[in-house]
């Protein structure tokens, strides 16, 4: 099974969509990339950083084996 986990501008700051029900509201993007990051502890898929418009702006890659930053 592979997670994936969207970051998306939202009203000055930044959102993270994990699941339904599950988004948190970040002021700044690297905070809700670390957020994001610590999230992904044993599991697979992926980190989408996108863009004001929807476009996937960047991806982070992660695996049970990985451990966050």
């Amino acid at each position: 099974m592979q997670t994936i986990i969207e970051i998306r501008p939202h009203f000055g700051g930044w959102k993270v969509f994990e699941a339904q029900g599950i988004e948190p509201y970040f002021s700044e993007r690297a905070q809700a990339i670390h957020y994001a990051e610590s999230r992904t502890a044993l599991r697979r898929g992926e980190i989408r950083i996108l863009s004001p418009r929807g476009a996937i702006e960047k991806t982070i890659a992660f695996d049970e084996r990985a451990k966050p930053d």
